[in-house]
C-alpha cells in the first residue's frame, strides 16, 4: 500500500512537470479532439507524450480494436467518435478482453456503452474509474474530459491514477487507436487485397529475387576487362621490314641450295 502511494505521488510529480514543459512548448497546434497527438485544449497529447517520455512502449494504432488484436497489448480509447463505438463493436472489444486484453475506455457519456454491457459484472472503484475483471483481461471506464490537455494542466491526479493502473498491467505495448478519431491509413490496391493474396504476392517477390540472385552466381565472379593496347606510330613500317628480312633470308637459302 505504501509503495502504491509513493508511485501515485511520483506520477503526480511527473505529470505536473510534464504539464509545465507542455505549456511552455505548446505552439497552439491542433488536431482531432481527444487525439493523442493533438496539443489543443481538447487533445490528449499531454497524457500520451508524458507516458512516452516516462519510457512506456506507447504507439498509435490505425486499425480498429477487434477480437483479433494482440492480447499482450493495452488499448486506450478516449472519446471515440469517428466511427462511434456501437454496442456490437463494444461487444467485440470485450471478446478480445476476455482472452487477456486490457482496455481503457473513456467517454463523457455516463455510463458508457461498455458499462452498460458489463452491468451484471462485479465492478470496483479506483479513484474516479470503474474497474472490471472480464475473463482473463481487465476493463477500465471513466470520463474523457479530465484526461484532456487543459484540465490535466491544473489537476494531474486523474492521469496519475490511470497511470498507476496501466503500470500494474505491464503491457508489452500501450496503443492509442487514432482510428476512432477518423485517422485511417491511406488505402492502396495492395492493402485492399485479401490477406492470402498479399501473402502469395510477397512470396512470389521473394522467390523472384532469390532466383535472380541464384542466376547471378552461376557464372562465377566477373572477369575484369583489359584495356585495348595502344598502337605505335611505326608499327606498320616495322612489320613490313620484318617481312622483307624474312623474304631475303628465304631467297638466300634457295641460292645456297643451288650452289
Amino acid at each position: 500500500m505504501v509503495k502504491r502511494g509513493k508511485a501515485i505521488v511520483l506520477a503526480i510529480v511527473v505529470f505536473t512537470a510534464a504539464a509545465i514543459v507542455f505549456t511552455w512548448n505548446d505552439d497552439g497546434g491542433s488536431g482531432p479532439v481527444y487525439a493523442p497527438y493533438s496539443t489543443g485544449d481538447t487533445g490528449t497529447g499531454l497524457f500520451h507524450d508524458t507516458l512516452r517520455r516516462m519510457g512506456y512502449p506507447v504507439s498509435v494504432g490505425y486499425a480498429p480494436l477487434t477480437r483479433e488484436n494482440d492480447v499482450r497489448h493495452a488499448y486506450i480509447l478516449i472519446q471515440p467518435f469517428n466511427p462511434y463505438v456501437t454496442r456490437e463493436m463494444a461487444e467485440e472489444m470485450l471478446e478480445w478482453v476476455r482472452g487477456g486484453g486490457r482496455l481503457v475506455f473513456l467517454h463523457n457519456t455516463n455510463p458508457t456503452v461498455v458499462d452498460n454491457i458489463l452491468a451484471s459484472e462485479t465492478v470496483r472503484t479506483v479513484g474516479q474509474f470503474n474497474y472490471y475483471n472480464v475473463g482473463a483481461g481487465s476493463v477500465v471506464t471513466g470520463r474523457a474530459q479530465p484526461i484532456t490537455n487543459r484540465p490535466l494542466l491544473s489537476d494531474p491526479g486523474y492521469a496519475a491514477t490511470l497511470h498507476g493502473i496501466i503500470t500494474q498491467w505491464q503491457a508489452e505495448r500501450i496503443v492509442f487507436p487514432v482510428y476512432y478519431h477518423g485517422v485511417h491509413p491511406p488505402e492502396t490496391m495492395f492493402s485492399n487485397l485479401p490477406p492470402v493474396m498479399r501473402l502469395v504476392i510477397i512470396q512470389l517477390v521473394i522467390a523472384v529475387l532469390a532466383l535472380l540472385w541464384h542466376l547471378g552466381k552461376r557464372f562465377g565472379k566477373p572477369i575484369p576487362a583489359y584495356g585495348e593496347m595502344e598502337r605505335e606510330e611505326n608499327e606498320y613500317v616495322r612489320a613490313l621490314a620484318r617481312l622483307y628480312m624474312k623474304k631475303e633470308r628465304k631467297d638466300q637459302n634457295v641460292e645456297d641450295d643451288r650452289r
